[in-house]
């Protein structure tokens, strides 16, 4: 099971991103206050919350929680591509989903 410390992780984050507490309270319409609680380990955030957040950040829940010893995040081309991916009906993700594997299959004889 993977343990994410909320108050560390979103505190590395946010200032990787170099966003001030206040302009992410701004973005995620969540008080200053109350982030500035969350990164001291005072408060323990709802998972609406939380993606909230992620969502100011740009970054997906799993990106979140992900294990960062582990895990790099996805560059933006995927993230778009899952977010496209994630407004599609469920026939429609199935053709994009074949569509994807053709076109690696057809890379892979290419010799690509």
């Amino acid at each position: 099971m993977i343990y994410v410390n909320i108050a560390k992780r979103l505190k590395e984050l946010r200032e990787s991103k170099g966003f001030s507490v206040y302009k992410l309270s701004k973005l995620s319409e969540i008080s200053s206050t109350y982030l500035h609680e969350i990164e001291r380990g005072e408060k323990q955030p709802t998972v609406e919350k939380v993606s909230r957040i992620c969502k100011a950040l740009g970054i997906t829940l799993a990106e979140f929680f992900a294990d960062t010893q582990e895990t790099e995040p996805l560059p933006p081309e995927i993230k778009r591509i899952t977010e496209l991916a994630r407004q599609l009906h469920p026939y429609q993700l199935e053709t994009f989903t074949e569509l994807l594997e053709a076109l690696v299959e057809k890379n892979k004889t290419k010799g690509n």
